[in-house]
């Protein structure tokens, strides 16, 4: 009786636990969601000038190498 008891309290913990990490789970992608598009200000390199613009159909990420 009391092994039952203890794994019916034990199941709860753990279902809380796994709740608990779902909703943490969740708001971190909530908080990832709220990208912006940024364009930055014209730039010269080697005599060059260049001059960023929008362009939505573009998709990468990563680190500017300038």
């Amino acid at each position: 009786m009391v092994t039952a008891i203890m794994v019916i309290v034990s199941s709860c913990a753990e279902t809380q636990l796994a709740i608990h990490s779902v909703k943490r789970v969740a708001d971190v992608v909530e908080e990832e969601s709220h990208a912006r598009y940024k364009v930055g200000n014209p730039y010269q390199i080697g005599g060059h000038w260049y001059y960023p613009k929008e362009d939505y159909e573009f998709d990468e990420t990563g680190i500017a190498s300038w």
